[in-house]
């Protein structure tokens, strides 16, 4: 799936704002009962953490690190645990890569047992960008990771333009720029070429861009992209006349681009043509309209939270501050843009002192710094509701127990030393503080269910009390084929297509939308593969969109 070009065109429009909302996925289904995921969790507990990949950085091609770039024999083992050592042939450009293990790379072995064309193929069905924050971070780290691909299999030739495509589609021009960087200028296929300077463009910076066009342009016979390009590049510099002459010539040539067109005449007379639209504006017409001083295609989500945000921002007191964000926040959970709000609200939280504010407050406070990995704030803002638990009258302190234990279920997803405990007890005593929440037995079901797969203790009559429950089937994503591939990617420790395969179960909207089965899948798989981590960071996001 990938955005329409008004929607990149926003996204380029908004690179220092915040990042703009996504389409939802084409395909629901209802989650029906079925048995789907092997029991990854066995063995584990809340004190052992899965695996982490400790393998060496990719010797990268055209680094000048591996000269030969070749890699003589690998040692790996089988699912079964089988040694095998294996010569690999030579690496080319798709190998190349910006992170390695020591940078949160995923391994130079992740493509181990993934053939060429299938690892092409799922790069290039990887959604044009992504709006989970644990999502995006995986979605990057799976296009910038260096590993090993056989550069002698013809499916291997077209993979580094994929990445960089999703890399500029997904608006990290700066990590495609990186990742072209580690490569040679003639390994470069020319389509690949195109999104190096598309990213150009949308960073701000001609320079590569222009050079590109104008090293291409010579040779003659190459795509118009680089033709038009070339005529921005020369009005830019100041040589209107050589401009002027190249854009007749691409009109002579009957180029249908009425947009680039238009643009180019704003630029060459200085004044706006009326009724310029930039809806299907691509990376070329965004730096025109940026040149020009035209203004992009507005970020209807920005907009409907910017007085809040303005009045936020003129807040001096705690207190105003603590009433504006509770409107914020209220306003985007209904709307449901509440990461993308509560990642714009992070600093003036971090400005509020720790101490009672009411529950639901301190709860979403809590939320938001486990949302965003800022673990120390999370725990001030933890201990504020636990001594709150303990004060008042019979009655206050019993709500605040309750309080406590659905506090509790987030920071035991997020994996964060704390006080929260499970024990066989806990469900039963959940259940009895959440019986006045809406939609009860589906967050129970979501509840258990990954509870259990992290290795929380979770008995038959935990489940069979859900029964007690209203348990309607739920209109939401999934799709079993590829929950069925992504376990069995997970279960042969196929990194790379694992993490491929839970982005794709999730699409553009990470986990928020999914069925409880695709993030049983999705999490079952990343634990099986070492990433514990991750996998916490997605469930955490998924229970804090369920209001547990």
């Amino acid at each position: 799936m990938t955005s329409s070009r008004s929607k990149r065109a926003a996204l380029a429009f908004a690179i220092f704002g915040m990042a703009p909302f996504l389409y939802a996925a084409d395909l629901k289904s209802q989650e029906k009962p079925r048995s789907l995921v092997p029991d990854f969790s066995a063995g584990q507990n809340d004190n052992k953490k899965a695996g982490s990949r400790d393998a060496p950085s990719i010797l990268l091609p055209g680094t000048g690190t591996n000269p030969s770039n070749e890699i003589s024999s690998e040692r790996r083992t089988k699912g079964d645990g089988t040694l095998v050592i294996e010569t690999l042939d030579a690496l080319g450009p798709g190998s190349a890569g910006t992170l390695g293990v020591e940078q949160g790379g995923l391994g130079n072995r992740m493509w181990d047992g993934s053939p060429p064309r299938r690892v092409a193929a799922l790069l290039s069905r990887l959604p044009s960008s992504v709006e989970s924050p644990a999502a995006k971070d995986l979605y990057r780290r799976l296009l910038l990771t260096g590993a090993a691909l056989n550069a002698n299999d013809p499916a291997t030739n077209g993979i580094v333009t994929i990445r960089l495509n999703k890399l500029v589609e997904a608006g990290m021009h700066a990590d495609a720029l990186a990742l072209a960087g580690r490569i040679q200028q003639e390994d470069l296929p020319l389509a690949a070429k195109k999104h190096v300077a598309e990213a150009s463009l949308l960073s701000g910076d001609l320079s590569k861009s222009c050079t590109l066009a104008s090293e291409l342009t010579q040779r003659g016979d190459v795509d118009m992209f680089w033709a038009k390009l070339d005529s921005f590049c020369l009005i830019t510099a100041g040589a209107l006349d050589k401009a002027e002459l190249s854009v007749a010539l691409l009109e002579e040539r009957g180029i249908d681009d009425p947009l680039f067109f238009s643009l180019f005449s704003a630029l060459a007379s200085g004044t706006p043509p009326k009724g310029l639209t930039l809806e299907d504006a691509d990376a070329l017409h965004i730096a025109m309209a940026m040149a020009a001083k035209i203004e992009g295609p507005e970020n209807n989500t920005e907009q409907t939270y910017q007085a809040g945000f303005d009045r936020l921002a003129a807040a001096t007191a705690a207190e105003a501050k603590v009433e504006i964000l509770k409107e914020l926040w209220n306003s985007a959970r209904v709307n449901g843009d509440f990461v993308a709000i509560s990642a714009k609200s992070m600093d003036a939280l971090k400005t509020i002192p720790p101490t009672t504010y009411g529950f639901e407050f301190d709860l979403t406070a809590v939320q938001v710094f486990l949302l965003f990995g800022e673990e120390v704030r999370a725990a001030e803002w933890e201990r504020v509701i636990r001594r709150g638990a303990s004060q008042g009258s019979n009655t206050e302190r019993l709500q605040g127990r309750k309080n406590v234990l659905r506090l509790d279920s987030y920071i035991l997803f997020s994996g964060i030393q704390g006080i929260a405990r499970w024990n066989n007890r806990s469900f039963a005593a959940w259940l009895n503080a959440t019986r006045d929440l809406p939609d009860q037995g589906e967050k129970a079901t979501f509840l258990v269910s990954l509870m259990e797969v992290l290795g929380y203790p979770i008995s038959s009559e935990d489940w069979e009390s859900l029964l007690l429950l209203p348990l309607p089937l739920v209109d939401a994503y999934s799709n079993h084929g590829l929950e069925r591939n992504l376990v069995a990617a997970a279960s042969d420790n196929r990194v790379g297509e694992t993490v491929a395969l839970a982005l794709l179960a999730m699409e553009d909207k990470g986990p928020s939308e999914v069925t409880t089965t695709t993030m049983v899948a999705v999490t079952s798989a990343l634990l099986k593969v070492g990433l514990e981590k991750e996998a916490r960071r997605l469930v955490l996001e998924a229970a804090i969109s369920k209001e547990l």
